[in-house]
């Protein structure tokens, strides 16, 4: 049947030829015949003349197409340099070259050297990637083949000769006759050194930088010279990279990370130090979640310049700026300001700072100030600056300010409660802080601590002051309710204030400080107060330094323990009555105790 075929088409060709104006077509029977068979023209053998390496298969190319360079052949201590056109290796073949003819191509050789590649890991885990040896012919220049290897937290500089020898080439380095003996190896080193993150991009892509390369022990420097917004960010650990530490910093002054979606934007996770320095983190007007949150394990640092503010918090627990849930802070500087611990019908905590779970906070400078827990319902805002409750969780004031905070019911500056501590000594100072009863219903009574509210915790006093702190309630300066101690041996109390904002002026008490003793269906607990140290100033009129209890009038009352008061209050009869109280300043050599009668007015 074919050859019936075959002979019509070369008859159709033929009367084309003769008796048309086609275009005749040349070749032999053989390629005419091809043609009119199949349509795609003739085609030509490449013979590839390996000259004693290893065998190449020889290509049929299509006539006018290209030939496929082949993979190179390989032969023992010689390095292959070409195929050639003619076995005196005048005319290098160009693969580029349409293929018209038959040919066949001669390959050439040199005598050659291999290059080994040493990987010589810097570390045990996460490191990947082969090399093949180099084949590199005497007197011929030749790049070293590009670094395959890959380390975590790693990059490689270059290749020595010797395993502890000093970088002497470049990757990808154009070399020659590092031998000049045929089939000898030369082993080359692989040099690391760590890894640092990228300068340029996003702050996104850099943090992902770090996600992906961050090993044990290293620091890493980002650094971010523009405004930017950023979703929640979580540090987390690994196998390999238990513990790092990142510099979020800027080198341009006022430069603001703000918060793209609801959330932290950074969660500290075990092992990590997150240390900011320069930087502005805003959170968002309405989110779920404190700004930054501090997981056991985790470590944040706040140094000059550091600034975290503008979040509100909406939901109860948490608090508005940091979240530190078992974790530890270290301020040195910077603030935590303007954030909101702020819910409509739920109690709220801690606008500035919310501190549980054994969680470790270090205050040596800075501001923790203007930070409001609040609740606009029936419900109480604790601690406007600082929430901190629960065994083993402490809170150490060397320095700085806790400043111009506000909590609708308990603890302007501070909230201190459930077994926790809280020491302050040094130049540290807590003022202008406020409770001010902004809610549904409230009244005196569950009000107090302008400063510090103190609820079955621990306050220590070896110096600083605690100044020109307000209360509508108990306790202008310091309110230790029922179960707690307030150490007190140094420091000043201060200008602190308890002023009534209802025309009863009922149940105002202790200017500078309160201690109260609840009697509460058959049991009496009571908080106690030594003082061995510092000073309580008492009430001079006109003297702006006074502790004082005034009325809604702006006047001074009698009787209410301008510098201390102890109460005694029933909850059968919710009437606060006078156990002991100090009016005059208490200086630094009148001790007082709560439980004893010496020193007393």
């Amino acid at each position: 049947m074919n050859k019936y075929k075959y002979f019509i088409n070369y008859l159709i060709i033929i009367n084309c030829y003769l008796f048309t104006a086609c275009t005749p077509i040349e070749g032999t029977i053989d390629e005419v015949l091809e043609m009119a068979g199949g349509g795609q023209g003739p085609s030509y053998t490449v013979t590839f003349n390996s000259n004693g390496g290893s065998p190449v298969e020889q290509q049929k190319i299509s006539s006018g197409k290209q030939a496929i360079k082949p993979d190179d052949p390989i032969r023992d201590d010689m390095a292959f340099t070409g195929w050639y056109t003619s076995p005196d290796f005048n005319l290098l073949f160009d693969f580029s070259n349409p293929i018209t003819v038959n040919i066949i191509l001669f390959a050439d050789w040199k005598p050659a050297y291999y290059v080994q590649y040493n990987a010589n890991w810097p570390a045990e885990l996460y490191r990947s990637g082969t090399m093949d040896n180099s084949v590199h012919a005497l007197n011929t220049p030749k790049a070293l083949t590009a670094n395959a290897f890959a380390c975590r937290g790693w990059e490689l500089t270059g290749w020595a000769e010797a395993e502890a020898g000093d970088k002497k080439y470049n990757d990808g380095q154009v070399i020659s006759n590092l031998s000049s003996l045929p089939g000898d190896i030369v082993v080359l080193y692989a040099k690391w050194n760590y890894a640092v993150v990228p300068s340029g991009g996003s702050l996104a892509q850099k943090l992902d930088w770090i996600e992906n390369n961050a090993i044990t022990g290293r620091e890493y420097t980002v650094t971010v010279n523009a405004n930017e917004t950023a979703g929640p960010v979580s540090f987390i650990t690994g196998e390999g990279y238990i513990s790092y530490t990142i510099y979020l910093s800027s080198t341009v002054a006022g430069i603001t990370i703000t918060l793209s979606e609801n959330g932290s934007l950074f969660t500290v996770d075990n092992g990590i130090t997150l240390v900011l320095e320069n930087i502005t983190l805003q959170g968002k007007t309405a989110n779920n979640a404190a700004l930054i949150r501090v997981n056991l394990g985790g470590t944040l640092i706040l140094n000059n310049g550091a600034k975290i503010t503008g979040n509100r918090n909406n939901v109860s627990y948490e608090g508005g700026g940091v979240y530190v849930n078992g974790g530890t802070v270290t301020m040195n500087g910077g603030e935590i300001s303007g954030n909101y611990s702020n819910s409509s019908d739920n109690t709220t905590f801690g606008g500035g700072v919310y501190l549980v779970a054994a969680g470790k906070f270090t205050m040596n400078n800075g501001k923790i100030s203007n930070n409001t827990s609040v609740s606009s319902g029936n419900s109480s805002g604790f601690g406007g600056g600082v929430y901190m409750s629960g065994t083993g969780t402490e809170f150490s004031m060397k320095g700085g300010e806790i400043s111009g905070n506000t909590a609708n019911t308990w603890g302007g500056g501070l909230h201190i409660s459930y077994y926790s501590t809280f020491t302050m000594e040094g130049n540290a100072k807590i003022s202008g802080n406020i409770t001010n009863r902004s809610f549904s219903g409230g009244t005196q009574e569950n009000c107090g601590g302008g400063g510090l509210f103190l609820s079955q915790a621990t306050l220590t006093m070896k110096g600083g002051e605690i100044s020109g702190n307000t209360t509508a309630g108990v306790g202008g300066g310091v309110n230790v309710c029922q179960d707690s101690t307030f150490n007190m041996e140094g420091g000043t109390i201060s200008g602190n204030t308890v002023i009534g904002n209802t025309s009863s002026n009922l149940n105002l008490y202790g200017g500078g400080v309160y201690i109260h003793t609840l009697a509460y269906e058959g049991t009496i607990t009571t908080g106690t107060f030594i003082k061995t140290g510092g000073t309580i100033n008492g009430y001079t009129a006109g003297d702006n330094s006074s502790n004082t209890v005034k009325n809604s009038s702006d006047t001074a009352l009698i009787n209410r323990g301008h510098a201390v008061f102890v109460s005694y209050y029933t909850s059968v009869s919710s009437t606060i009555s006078t156990l002991r109280r100090r009016e005059s300043t208490a200086g630094l050599l009148v001790d007082l105790n709560s439980g004893t009668t010496a020193n007393w007015e």
